[in-house]
């Protein structure tokens, strides 16, 4: 993949919202509960937060607004017939 700009992007660079999810989910829901005795931070927040760090991963690297929604929009498009098995199928049970 390459920037806007026509520079390609770093292994370490694309690499690095899979790396802060990974932290995200390991720190929230297993260090925490387990080595603190707190609650688990919810899942949805952990995704919420690892979603915004890559957005803004995006930005700095140069991405428009308009690109990166249009990517956003299209993934959802696809992915959103399996989400309404799923849905289907879960409400079956």
């Amino acid at each position: 993949m390459h920037r806007p700009d026509g520079r390609p992007i770093g292994l370490f660079s694309s690499a690095l919202p899979a790396g802060v999810l990974l932290s995200l989910v390991l720190w929230g829901l297993i260090a925490r509960p387990l080595l603190l005795g707190r609650p688990p931070i919810p899942l949805e927040v952990v995704f919420l937060f690892a979603a915004s760090f890559a957005i803004a991963r995006m930005l700095w690297l140069g991405f428009p607004w308009p690109r990166i929604q249009d990517a956003i929009v299209a993934r959802l498009a696809k992915a959103l017939p399996a989400i309404f098995i799923l849905f289907a199928i879960a409400g079956g049970v």
